[in-house]
């Protein structure tokens, strides 16, 4: 073989040409044909091995290595040489036949499968001055009209005003968070009593007091009086006669029924005036109010006692609920900070009671260290059954996430009956957060369906529980 000619091969099926494989780009020290399905040449026949060495390199020749059932046809110049006379010129021996560059040939198997050898001289394209040039003004892609500029530019601007967006709301945007006024959540209907007739004046018939045989005339009734009086045409009775043992309730949300079933529940505070109102509106999720809390005789009970505690507690006074239709919305700046069922706190205030006659107090679990050793493990108690089931509360919070952005915290009071079930759950929102009615009605059965193990009454239960949001 000499150094201008290099060994190619070809590879046939049924006279077809296939494929063509050259020196020192195909073929470098071996080549490999079979029928194993990763080989590049591959002949399909069952009684072919996978993998067959077909040429090696040897010294500076080639070698051609025979299977068993390959036929072989060498030829230099025009004459055929038969298997002696390559034998005796020392071309063939055993299985290997030596390439020499002045012969060519082919190996034939199954018929349909031949593979020619041949040593050709390799072709070298010469580089002009014209194809350089030609390559200096072609190689690159052709420049953009007007049109199709103006199409990239807009692109490009539209995708980075699409990342600077999506990156400033990212760091900017906060979740909403929606004040629920009752004026939004509850219809009010204005129906204000109207007042009193004034009381006839004195004529000059009437003669001394101890000389009428009438009855005694009424005093002119005092600021105070005249207030509560206007109160007690509103409200339905008279606060300054409201008799019966004080009750000590613990101060909490003043409570103010807006139908049968639901009541809304927060602090209230007067403002004086007289007469219906007509006044301007207060802030939201307040009503104005003419009715006066701090205008009653004080000779009656605490205001502020006839409205807060438990619905049973008004109705054991022989008082009925406050019904803000009544009012005609004007209800003393009265805030809300929930909407309940009546039930719901019916069950909170005996449950309350329950305790209070038990003589336990509400633990909270943040202040569990400095509980007495007793009590404290009581309390453990209670946390080794609640923890375990938190995941119930996760798992709603995860479902109605899918409904509604909430998030946030909850402040929990559980109340517990003499067997350990639970009896009444207060549920209360943190600052800062957001829940839906349908959530804490949701975790409201929930947690109702909790029972501690104990022979004894539980003390009511608070703890603070913080939803992630993943």
């Amino acid at each position: 073989m000499t150094e201008d000619k290099i060994l190619s091969l070809r590879f046939y099926y049924k006279g077809k040409n296939l494929d063509i494989a050259k020196e020192n780009r195909d073929i470098k020290d071996k080549f490999v044909v079979g029928s194993d399905k990763h080989i590049h040449w591959q002949i399909l026949d069952k009684s072919f091995p996978k993998r067959h060495l077909l040429i090696k390199k040897a010294a500076d020749s080639f070698k051609l290595i025979l299977h068993k059932g390959m036929q072989l046809t060498v030829k230099k110049g025009d004459e055929i040489l038969t298997e002696d006379s390559l034998r005796s010129q020392k071309l063939l021996k055993n299985n290997e036949l030596l390439l020499d560059k002045n012969t060519t040939g082919y190996v034939s198997y199954a018929g349909d499968w031949s593979i020619a050898y041949e040593f050709v001289k390799p072709y070298h394209r010469v580089v002009t001055d014209e194809d350089r040039r030609m390559i200096r003004e072609y190689h690159r892609r052709p420049e953009l009209d007007s049109q199709a500029k103006l199409v990239r530019n807009v692109f490009i601007i539209a995708i980075l005003l699409a990342i600077i967006g999506a990156v400033v709301f990212e760091n900017t945007y906060t979740p909403p968070v929606y004040e629920r006024t009752l004026a939004q959540r509850v219809q009010i209907t204005r129906e204000v009593a109207p007042p009193a007739p004034p009381p006839p004046p004195p004529t000059q018939e009437t003669g001394p007091a101890e000389e009428q045989t009438g009855p005694p005339a009424e005093e002119a009734p005092t600021d105070a009086v005249a207030t509560r009086r206007g109160a007690a045409s509103i409200l339905g009775f008279d606060a300054g006669e409201v008799t019966g043992p004080a009750v000590e309730v613990p101060s909490g949300p003043a409570v103010a029924t807006v139908s049968e079933q639901i009541v809304a529940s927060g602090a209230g505070a007067g403002r004086s005036g007289s007469g219906p109102g007509t006044a301007a509106p207060g802030p939201p999720g307040r009503a104005r109010s003419s009715f006066d809390v701090g205008a009653v005789s004080p000779s009656a009970p605490p205001t502020g006692e006839l409205f807060r505690g438990d619905i049973d507690t008004a109705r054991r006074l022989g008082m009925r609920d406050v019904d803000a239709s009544v009012l005609g919305g004007e209800t003393g700046e009265i805030t809300y900070t929930q909407i309940s069922r009546t039930d719901q706190l019916e069950a909170i205030g005996r449950a309350r009671q329950r305790a209070l006659s038990a003589g336990l107090e509400t633990v909270d679990e943040a202040a569990i260290e400095t509980l007495p050793p007793e009590a404290r493990e009581t309390v453990i108690s209670i946390r080794q059954y609640v923890d375990p089931n938190m995941r119930q509360l996760d798992e709603l919070f995860i479902q109605e996430r899918q409904v509604r952005n909430i998030y946030g915290s909850v402040q929990v009071t559980l109340f517990f009956k003499p067997n350990g079930q639970v009896e009444a759950v207060e549920i209360e929102e943190r600052p800062g957060s957001f829940f839906t009615d349908s959530f804490k009605a949701k975790a409201y059965e929930i947690m109702m369906q909790w029972r501690v193990p104990t022979s004894k009454q539980l003390p009511p239960y608070s703890f603070q529980k913080r939803f992630q949001r993943n």
